[in-house]
């Protein structure tokens, strides 16, 4: 089963709120991986949510680096060692209104034992659907 990591310098860039917000309680900061990418070893913190969650968080976050004009926060997946995601990776994709794992980058497997997301409404208010 895939798992999935974050730089843990990259976080530096998120507004702090933000970064409590999307990332609390969802990241073993007590456990520090080191990726190797071309030499160079790169600090990860490993997601403790369920694998599809940590996608989506992966994917707005890289998103918002993208529409600001930084280069995505680097992610990585592990398999059978960690290896760091390129920065064009989407890791989800909505059909019939649920987000999925994207078959590019997951497997058949692990896209099945994932369940899907249903996409919020559009708009709440008090917890009421509007």
């Amino acid at each position: 089963m895939a798992k999935l990591a974050i730089n843990l310098t990259d976080l530096d860039r998120l507004e702090p709120t933000f970064r409590q917000k999307m990332l609390g309680r969802k990241l073993d900061l007590s456990r520090v991986v080191k990726v190797n990418n071309r030499g160079l070893i790169e600090p990860g913190v490993v997601f403790t949510c369920p694998i599809l969650e940590a996608a989506l968080i992966c994917d707005i976050i890289r998103n918002n680096d993208r529409l600001c004009g930084d280069p995505p926060t680097r992610a990585y997946i592990f398999r059978q060692d960690w290896k760091r995601l390129r920065d064009t990776d989407v890791l989800t994709q909505v059909h019939e209104g649920k987000a999925n794992l994207a078959p590019a980058i997951f497997t058949d497997a692990e896209i099945i034992i994932a369940p899907p997301i249903v996409q919020a409404p559009k708009r709440l208010a008090f917890g009421k659907r509007l």
